[in-house]
Formats: C-alpha cells, structure tokens, sequence
C-alpha cells in the first residue's frame, strides 16, 4: 500500500505587511506533495513570529489568543483527515481543506456538483428560454459518468479533487469504447464535465486543473448538401400522404430560408414581416440557440409555403405559423422522401440549412451576408459551410474537364 505523507503548516505569508503592520498568518495543507493554503483569520507583527514553533512567542496579550485559535485549527484539520480516512478512501489537501471551510462532501462530488449545474440550467431553459436541448446534453454527459464512475471506480461518488489526467482518459476510454460514441461526440460529453471542472476551480474547490495535460480535439466531419438541382426535383414533387407533403414543404422551406428545426418549430405570426398587399416578405426571429436576430428576405418559393398553410388549423389552434412535426418524426419522413425522389443523401432537418447556405454563398450573395442570415455569432462558423461551397467547386470543375474531352 502506497505511503500517504501529510502536514500541516503555519506561517507568515509576503513581505508586504496590512495597513496596521501586521503580516497575516496563513495555513498550509500538504498532502503527499499536494499544497492547499488559507488565511487563519489572523495577523500579528512580523517581529513577534516565531517560525520553527510556528506560534506566536511576544505579545502576551495576543498571543495566547492567537496561538490556541491555531491549535484548534490544527487539532480540526486532524480530526477531518482522519473522518475522510475512516471512509475508505484517500483523502486530499483539498478535500481537507473543503471540510475545513465547512463545504459539505456533497457538494464536493461529480455527482452533487453537475446536478446543481443542471438545476439551474433547467431554470435558465424556463426563464431565458435557453435551448432544453443543451440541458438534455448535459444530463446525457452526467448519466456517462455516473456509468464510468460505477464501472472502473465502483462508486459513483467520487468527489471533484480526485478528479487527474488518467481519470479524463479513463472517461474519454469508456465514451468511446464502451458507449460507442464517436470521437467528436465524446469530446462534446468531455467538455460538458470541463466546464464543472472549471465552476470547482474557480470556487476554489480544486487548485489544479487536469485538464491542463488532457488535449481536447475536434475531427473534421463532411458536411453534406444538396444541389440547386435536387432542391428542384424535390419542390416540383408531389405525394398524396399528407404528412409527407408538409414536411416536404417545411424542408423545402428551410433550404430557401436557412431556419434551424427550432426556429422553424417555434415561428408564429409576429415572426412575420407583411407587405402592402397582404403578403409575407421577410422572417424576424432571434435564434434559440446562439440568441442572435436575424433577418430573412422570403424567396418567391418561401413565400408560396407560408401561404398555402395560411388557414391550417394549427395557426388557430396553437398559435404557430406551421405544421411542424417532432424533429425526430421529421426526419424520419425525409427519410421516406429522399428513397422517393431518389436521392441518395441523408435528408436531414441541418442539411436544408446547409443547402440554403451553399446555395446563397454559389449565387453571389456576400460570405458576411450568409453568416448574419444564418444567426452565426462568429464567422468560424459559416466557414464549414463555405467549405462545402470549395468541395462543389472542385466537382463542378471535374465534370467542366470531363467535358472538354468532347
């Protein structure tokens, strides 16, 4: 078994004396290597400091109030090192240190830590109206290392300061390995348990942050889209389901829009800028998840969608400005519509963005234009779109050589 060493320490802390010229005097944790300091609440004149006996040793007036204020700390800080012991299992400098300041084990938990997060992103959904899908990544990532935590650590209440580089690879391990997830969905769960690390460091909960060592990587993924031709062969079709009509339309829409599923889900009549003669012109909409507005000009096609759906019992039942189906049933049914048109392509609710905005960047319209149509925060973002702009150029410039051969 592997030897713990552990002290502790007082002492007089800078060279630089209070306002009154006392230093103060500070209390030091060690724990195999590992410091953890705090201030005792107490100062005293430099001169009147003893260092080797760690006490004060002039002064008689304040030096037997000084002196067993720190032993009752030092008996205290005995006391919780042996209770976490007694627990069974290996206590920290900071943990030591926590108790010490009265912070509960509870509260020094992965666990007890990621669901006071996820309470008050619960609230924010509620109030700021935040997007719940955020909240639902949040408690997918806890629910991954609650199943991490009971398989390699047989417990799933390990607390925060336990927390080092080889239990970031552990968990990065079991994302991948045993969960099945991809690598960028697995880097998605590891920065959600990254910003609780960061809400323990700054609450002084830990003093190191491991994932200083630990690299954090994102994959380039393929973003598909479709062609100007293929938005057209799915507009002129037809069906007779009338599920499959709508949201053929609502896809539709969005490749001439650029609206997310969540925006599209969320338009009501206010989102709806009206010309003269009755019709729609434009869309005014802050996106649910980057809160940004945006203001969308309706192409002829749009405008053709939004009116056909104009008596539809959902505006008077619900408010809302269309049909639109739960993502999931939505997809589902695009689907069904890219085997009937015969497009091989995944037809998803996020490709008709893509597509709206390939289109928009390959007919002209300015790259700073796309970014503000699409909601973007940050022009990073618009340029995976204009890099599937890049990978059409360079098709469209194999089929230009193939027809030179002629």
């Amino acid at each position: 078994m592997e030897r713990t060493t552990n002290s502790v320490l007082f002492f007089i802390k800078g060279s630089k004396p209070l306002r009154d010229g006392t230093s103060p005097i500070f209390l030091r944790i060690t724990v195999n290597g590992k410091r953890s300091e705090t201030s005792t609440g107490c100062s005293i004149l430099r001169q009147h400091w003893h260092q080797k006996a760690q006490r004060v040793l002039r002064s008689p007036k304040v030096a037997r109030e000084i002196n067993d204020h720190l032993a009752s700390c030092e008996s205290r800080i005995r006391m919780i090192r042996t209770k976490q012991q007694d627990r069974g299992r290996s206590f920290t400098a900071r943990s030591i240190m926590n108790e010490f300041h009265g912070k509960g084990a509870k509260d020094q938990t992965i666990v007890g830590l990621f669901n006071k997060h996820n309470s008050k992103m619960a609230d924010l959904v509620k109030v700021d109206h935040n997007s719940p899908s955020t909240l639902r990544r949040y408690q997918d990532s806890l629910n991954h290392l609650i199943r991490y935590m009971k398989s390699n650590y047989r417990t799933d209440q390990v607390v925060i300061g336990d927390v080092d580089h080889e239990f970031l690879e552990g968990f990065e391990h079991h994302l991948k390995v045993k969960a099945g997830n991809q690598h960028n969905t697995a880097m998605r769960h590891i920065k959600c348990f990254r910003k609780i690390v960061r809400y323990a460091l700054s609450t002084q909960l830990i003093d190191i942050d491991p994932f200083m060592r630990f690299k954090m990587t994102i994959k380039p993924v393929r973003r598909d889209c479709l062609t100007q031709e293929e938005v057209k062969l799915i507009q002129e079709k037809r069906f007779e389901i009338p599920r499959i009509q709508i949201v053929k339309d609502l896809f539709i829409l969005q490749c001439f829009t650029g609206l997310a599923y969540v925006d599209l889900s969320g338009l009501t009549k206010e989102n709806i800028a009206f010309g003269a003669d009755g019709s729609p012109k434009s869309i005014v909409v802050d996106r649910k998840k980057t809160g940004e507005r945006c203001f969308i000009p309706l192409l002829p096609g749009a405008v053709e969608i939004l009116n056909s759906y104009s008596d539809h019992p959902v505006r008077q039942l619900k408010g809302k400005l269309l049909p639109v189906p739960s993502n999931q049933k939505m997809n589902a049914y695009l689907k069904e519509i890219g085997d009937l048109c015969g497009i091989k392509k995944a037809l998803t609710t996020h490709l008709a963005r893509h597509t709206f905005a390939t289109m928009a960047l390959s007919n002209g319209v300015q790259f700073e234009v796309v970014s503000k149509l699409l909601g973007h925060s940050d022009l990073k973002t618009t340029r995976l779109y204009a890099k599937l702009l890049d990978d059409r150029v360079i098709t469209e410039m194999d089929a230009f050589s193939e027809r030179l051969k002629m």
